[in-house]
């Protein structure tokens, strides 16, 4: 856990002051290396489907401001194509995480 007098990182979260109000922010760690499940790999379509849904959903869950939001999900998005997933499934993802909403 790392922490100074603005901000705190804690598991996926970054919390940081604002003002006077406290914010939240998706956190990854410097060492990340964004290996998500690869399409190619052996393990049943239902998690490999699964997968996007419940990512875009963490970043949703795990920031406070609209706009951070938007450019996490997008960052998401990106690793998602990378790793050989349909812009199809990808949007069958965030239409279910929109419909939650």
């Amino acid at each position: 856990m790392a922490a100074n007098h603005e901000t705190i990182d804690f598991l996926d979260v970054r919390v940081y002051t604002e003002g006077l109000k406290l914010a939240f922010t998706l956190y990854t760690k410097p060492t990340d290396r964004n290996t998500l499940l690869h399409t190619s790999s052996f393990l049943s379509n239902t998690l490999k489907a699964s997968l996007p849904y419940s990512q875009f959903l963490r970043v949703y869950r795990n920031n406070s401001k609209p706009s951070k939001t938007q450019e996490q999900m997008s960052m998401m998005w990106g690793i998602f194509i990378q790793h050989g997933y349909k812009k199809t499934t990808l949007n069958a993802a965030l239409q279910k995480y929109q419909v939650r909403d």
